[in-house]
């Protein structure tokens, strides 16, 4: 039978899950190179792993390493996308529109001097 890399299909599958392997590892290391990295050991990350947690979040990577071969990575969460207050106001007047909930004829300031009272 012989050794599975002679075999022709095995073979291009094997050649093509290892460029899809190095075209992700690229991806992730061209989105990491503008970004400080620090590199540590397992021993030390599961020493200081506090420490290394506070210093992703000011938006430092850290690589892990075992036996000097990378094994993991703790990255800074991705960047929470801002709200537009106006989009926001509008999505809620329409809620409100669509629901046809009203206050029964009470406006606020007299439920505001209704709370006074007590």
């Amino acid at each position: 039978m012989g050794s599975p890399m002679r075999n022709k299909a095995y073979r291009n599958e094997f050649l093509n899950r290892q460029a899809s392997h190095a075209k992700v590892g690229l991806e992730i290391w061209s989105t990491l190179e503008n970004s400080i990295m620090t590199t540590v050991g397992t021993y030390e990350a599961k020493t200081h792993l506090p420490q290394l947690l506070d210093r992703v979040g000011r938006g430092e990577s850290v690589l892990i390493t075992r036996h000097g071969k990378p094994a993991a990575m703790l990255v800074p969460p991705p960047a929470e996308k801002k709200k537009n207050v106006k989009e926001l106001v509008k999505a809620m007047l329409q809620y409100r529109d669509e629901q046809e909930r009203t206050l029964g004829g009470i406006s606020f300031r007299e439920l505001i001097e209704e709370g006074r009272r007590y």
